[in-house]
């Protein structure tokens, strides 16, 4: 045992940061009828089990830090709406990615986490996965005669890709504005010169400047100033001249009408239709998964259009609502404000820059995520490690701010 127990723990230092960097992306293998395996399955459910064995062999099972009532709440009724769902394989599916996301993820985070130090090195991690995903979206962008839908690294579309820039970007931006170093300062400046020329989501961009004007108003009244100030010049002067038309890009990818066709955007009606689907089934949903077999027929008077949808264009929470029922949907809004609170009150009591700028960044992460999910469905694969990341990453402030966390 003696012997076993070091090398479970090696492995566990190394492949945990892996789920971080391998988590990133939306690549997969489909093993059965829609039915994909990541790599990023793989290695999380092999360090759940190396995980698992150390605490056995150790026996240090009070130090577990269990997910909270919300994400068990939520993972149960994703689980409950099987019972009203025409295709049950699809509930299961989903069940088997949110115990992946909210259970899983959220416990190997805080076991990997022993002091602060390993939190300032998974920020920092997660950072470092950022920026290659820049990179290759910077080349994507450049270099390439691909669409604008399809600028996205290591994501399906450039939805996606907005979707995990809403969480990444934040906590650079949060850094940038506390931390002392110039080194660490330049690359958080480089990695949101990049993020605002490769965003070409609208809803992404929106729900970054908010979170942007939020931090930058909590840091203080000169770093409000100068982020307004940047924020107009860049959005009036320097998109429109980025070589894919960034403005045009951004104002399409939201807009209500078509230009190209007289009538409304797809996205728009496709609300009303889930609501309609909630107002039918409130409590149970149609089923975790079932969403796009099921929003069809909720049409009603509303025609529904003709043609092939932008991809990851739906509402968040209505299809949500519409799939687990408004108990679970509430359960979900209920985690992202209740860590959003938490890490607004840990950044008034944070003691030093980083966790200051930690804090503050990872609310900023959040309140981009909760915007951006009006216009996304934003809980997909290659979104889900990173949003189990940051809600890690503000319980993991409050515990390293008081204490050192042992393995």
């Amino acid at each position: 045992m003696k012997r076993i127990l070091p090398l479970l723990n090696k492995a566990l230092r190394v492949g945990i940061p892996a789920v971080i960097v391998v988590g990133a992306t939306q690549y997969a293998m489909e093993v059965a009828n829609d039915t994909y395996l990541s790599l990023v399955d793989i290695i999380l459910w092999l360090m759940a089990g190396i995980w698992g064995l150390t605490v056995l062999l150790s026996g240090k099972w009070r130090e577990i830090t269990w997910p909270p009532l919300f994400s068990v709440l939520f993972v149960a009724l994703t689980v409950a709406s099987a019972a009203g769902a025409e295709d049950r394989m699809a509930v299961a599916k989903e069940v088997f990615q949110m115990v992946e996301y909210f259970v899983v993820a959220f416990m190997l985070f805080h076991a990997w986490v022993r002091n602060r130090r390993d939190l300032v090195m998974l920020a920092r991690i997660f950072l470092g996965a950022t920026s290659a995903i820049l990179l290759m979206a910077l080349v994507q962008y450049f270099g390439s005669s691909r669409e604008v839908i399809a600028v996205g690294a290591t994501f399906g579309n450039r939805n996606v890709l907005g979707g995990f820039l809403s969480l990444a970007v934040p906590v650079a931006f949060g850094l940038l504005l506390h931390d002392s170093g110039w080194k660490l300062k330049t690359w958080y400046a480089a990695i949101l010169a990049v993020s605002c020329i490769v965003l070409l989501s609208g809803a992404s961009y929106l729900a970054l400047l908010l979170a942007f004007a939020i931090v930058s108003a909590l840091t203080s009244k000169r770093a409000f100033l100068i982020f307004a100030i940047v924020a107009v010049i860049g959005s009036c002067f320097v998109l429109p001249r980025l070589p894919r038309d960034n403005g045009v890009a951004l104002y399409d990818s939201i807009s209500l009408y078509n230009e190209t066709e007289p009538d409304v955007s797809r996205r728009y009606p496709e609300w009303q239709a889930a609501c309609e689907m909630i107002r039918e089934n409130p409590l149970m949903g149609v089923g975790a998964g079932n969403y796009q077999r099921n929003i069809g027929r909720y049409y009603g008077i509303i025609p529904s259009p003709a043609g092939k949808a932008e991809p990851d264009t739906q509402n968040l929470y209505l299809v949500m609502g519409s799939s687990i029922g408004l108990p679970g949907l509430v359960c979900f809004i209920g985690l992202l404000l209740l860590f959003a609170g938490r890490a607004a009150r840990r950044y008034f009591v944070a003691g030093d820059a980083f966790e200051k700028g930690l804090s503050v960044a990872l609310l900023g992460a959040l309140i981009a995520y909760m915007v951006n999910s009006l216009w996304s469905p934003l809980l997909v694969r290659g979104i889900g490690i990173p949003l189990a990341l940051v809600l890690s990453l503000v319980s993991l402030l409050e515990k390293t701010g008081t204490e050192e966390v042992s393995m």
